[in-house]
């Protein structure tokens, strides 16, 4: 009977085992299911949307003719929540000395934000008149290319339960998430850590530009961003695992926030990133030469 016993011990041993069963109160740094908003395991919110542009109608078309000057309309559609005020455009992709009316670089000076209540903020007061094409026999693919570039903010927030310190979370959080950027911020697992509560953070790029230090100037390893954390009323001391550069598309940070009590409770977790962010658009456009007799 006692070598019975025994075996059921073991048997009982080996199936917490696999199927991953935990003590509350074993292990400081053990991660409870349901501490965040989203469920087990981290966060749901979305993201990924920065300053779109487009061309208006037949401003320029996507045929024109030799010598035939034409209008190009710019159309900037901001989801940002914020107003942006530093907006360069610089233009590239096609000989210049064909090209009449198309400056090398613009400014503007207002994208208005995006509210809830009127949606993406957009500006079409950039139009370039005059722009034409010449000095080609037969045809000509005139497709320029346009990068802007811009400062961005990335905001998200989400609530979570902060684990008791025997890593039990006996409260029910709000669903609700934010999420706002082109980079777009996730919370990975919550800890109890050093006394405090340790956050692990993702950043993915997840728009279609790219992270720059400086506007128009190629290089891979200058791609940074200000972060700023809180959690409650706690301000999060911050380390960025890849140095605050975006490496792949990606990097990771984790932040150390003081507790406000022993027992498990409902927090918020805001994260704020500020960064310069660079996007290109291109138009395709075919010039035809009428006269060409070859």
């Amino acid at each position: 009977m006692r070598n019975s016993n025994i075996v059921m011990i073991v048997l009982v041993s080996i199936f917490m085992l696999f199927a991953g069963c935990s003590i509350p109160g074993v292990g400081d740094n053990t991660q409870q299911n349901g501490f965040f908003s989203g469920g087990s395991g981290g966060s749901t919110s979305s993201g990924g949307s920065g300053v779109d542009l487009t061309f208006a109608p037949e401003n320029p078309p996507s045929k024109m003719y030799k010598g035939d000057p034409r209008t190009f309309g710019f159309i900037f559609t901001n989801h940002q929540e914020h107003d942006i005020t530093d907006m360069r455009i610089k233009t590239k992709g096609f000989e210049t000395s064909y090209v009449k009316g198309l400056n090398n670089n613009y400014n503007v000076q207002t994208i208005p934000k995006a509210t809830t209540q009127s949606g993406a903020g957009v500006f079409t007061g950039l139009q370039v008149t005059g722009v034409s094409v010449d000095g080609f026999q037969e045809k000509y693919d005139f497709n320029p290319k346009f990068d802007y570039c811009y400062t961005a903010k990335t905001s998200f927030r989400e609530q979570i339960c902060v684990p008791s310190k025997k890593n039990t979370c006996d409260v029910k959080v709000d669903a609700s998430q934010k999420q706002n950027g082109p980079l777009v911020v996730s919370a990975d697992r919550v800890v109890n850590y050093q006394g405090g509560i340790r956050i692990d953070f993702t950043v993915t790029n997840k728009a279609n530009g790219k992270v720059v230090n400086e506007c128009f100037k190629d290089d891979d390893y200058a791609n940074s961003f200000e972060l700023e954390a809180k959690l409650g009323d706690s301000s999060g001391q911050c380390t960025a695992v890849s140095g605050q550069q975006i490496v792949n598309g990606k990097a990771n940070f984790y932040c150390e926030f003081t507790r406000s009590m022993e027992d498990s409770y409902a927090s918020q977790i805001v994260v704020g990133l500020d960064y310069k962010y660079q996007q290109s658009a291109e138009k395709k456009i075919q010039v035809v030469d009428l006269d060409y007799q070859g």
